[in-house]
């Protein structure tokens, strides 16, 4: 801005005007809002941070130019945080969606592994369960169980507790609400199902059984033997999910039918629980499908064998005697101790040995230094002395004396001669 001496403040161009006098354009001018440049800090801070109150702006073509330069300063500065934390986020969020789903599979994992055990081990926990699914006709013809119905058609499955004493006919209907299978398939399940059914028990092969002697309950507690007829009916269905949509062209609803899955035999020893299953016709194009169809299965659950290979315990029927070694094992038997303690002995005195040698070794280590310099120091002694001693007469001793001379071997020297 300009100084005006009359206002004592900086004024700034607002816009034009035209003058008469001068037969020209005039600029009209006020008093700036920014007196200082600390004055002018605040308009920087609140655009860079976006907030922009407006309370200060430029009216000039260069200060709108600044404005525009610092406005697109401030989008660079706020993004350049905003992708760091972005990008961080859906990494860690990619994590996390992993790892919840490697735990979701273990669990899976787990929860079939004790079902399959608990199947193989104790199976009588499963006699008296009936599974009921319900499934959308496809129109592909499947065979058997390994060649079952799509996991995209399942509509909710029931589990259904039978009442089966071994002594009473029971007759029963429920309504069982319809649930998810996670293994199957991970949707929301809605939907009402009614069955009945009728157990009536045999009570001549429970009557052999007794009269042979074989165990009435296995050792889990629960009854060993079912014999009998199990009368299953599917009676309807009641707002079943749909899983077609309402514009396709080959139908409007689903077409329900249900498998009924049950255990009617006692597997064999080791072997893995099958169930037998039932399918029931399909009702087309019908979200509360009325079946009322009625299958029976006969039941053989035969009691397990009580053998040590089967349940880990033997099957005591007589007292155990207590079985005597002969007197010579026994002998053999002390004496094999006797050495082993003698062994014993010997290797603890041996560790006591080691442990000695080892501690002086580590002294004659620290000492070795010290002697390696005292001898040293004597070396050069005893090299001193003879120096000295070499320059006196060969054969005089240091009195001046000249020692006598040992006798000589005359023999030698004859054969000398004589050779």
């Amino acid at each position: 801005g300009t100084w005006d001496v009359q206002q004592q403040a900086y004024t700034r161009v607002i816009g034009q005007e035209w003058n008469v006098t001068a037969d020209k354009f005039a600029d009209l001018k006020e008093a700036t809002p920014f007196q200082s440049i600390p004055h002018s800090f605040w308009w920087s801070l609140v655009t860079i941070m976006t907030v922009g109150y407006g309370d200060h702006y430029p009216t000039t073509g260069l200060g709108k130019v600044v404005a525009a330069g610092t406005m697109l300063f401030s989008l660079v500065m706020l993004a350049l945080p905003v992708g760091v934390v972005g990008g961080n986020f859906s990494q860690v969020w990619a994590d996390f969606a992993e790892t919840k789903a490697k735990d979701d599979q273990m669990m899976k994992q787990e929860q079939q592994f004790v079902v399959t055990q608990m199947a193989k081990l104790d199976p009588d926990k499963l006699s008296k369960t009936m599974l009921i699914e319900v499934w959308d006709d496809s129109g592909i013809p499947c065979e058997g169980m390994r060649q079952g119905p799509r996991w995209n058609y399942f509509m909710g499955q029931a589990t259904f507790h039978l009442d089966m004493p071994c002594d009473e006919i029971v007759a029963k209907e429920a309504t069982l609400q319809l649930e998810q299978n996670p293994d199957i398939v991970d949707r929301k399940i809605k939907g009402y199902i009614t069955v009945k059914y009728k157990w009536t028990p045999d009570p001549a092969a429970q009557a052999n059984q007794v009269q042979a002697g074989q165990p009435v309950r296995s050792p889990s507690g629960s009854l060993s033997t079912l014999h009998g007829s199990l009368q299953v009916t599917v009676v309807s269905g009641r707002g079943l999910l749909n899983l077609v949509h309402t514009g396709s062209s080959r139908r409007s609803a689903s077409s329900p039918y249900c498998r009924v899955y049950v255990y009617p035999t006692r597997p064999a020893e080791g072997a893995l629980l099958t169930p037998t299953v039932w399918r029931t016709p399909t009702r087309e194009r019908n979200l509360s499908p009325v079946w009322d169809v009625t299958d029976t299965f006969v039941y053989e659950w035969k009691s397990p064998d009580l053998s040590p290979k089967t349940y880990g315990r033997p099957h005591i029927s007589s007292p155990v005697h207590e079985v005597s070694l002969p007197e010579s094992d026994d002998k053999m038997l002390d004496e094999a101790l006797m050495t082993l303690q003698i062994l014993r002995t010997e290797m603890r005195e041996m560790k006591k040995t080691i442990s000695t040698l080892d501690q002086r070794v580590a002294i004659i280590a620290e000492e070795e230094p010290e002697r390696l310099k005292a001898l040293g120091a004597q070396v050069g002694l005893q090299a001193n002395s003879s120096g000295f001693a070499s320059t006196q007469p060969e054969g005089e001793s240091d009195d001046g004396e000249v020692p006598e001379s040992e006798p000589k071997d005359l023999s030698s020297v004859g054969s000398e001669e004589s050779v």
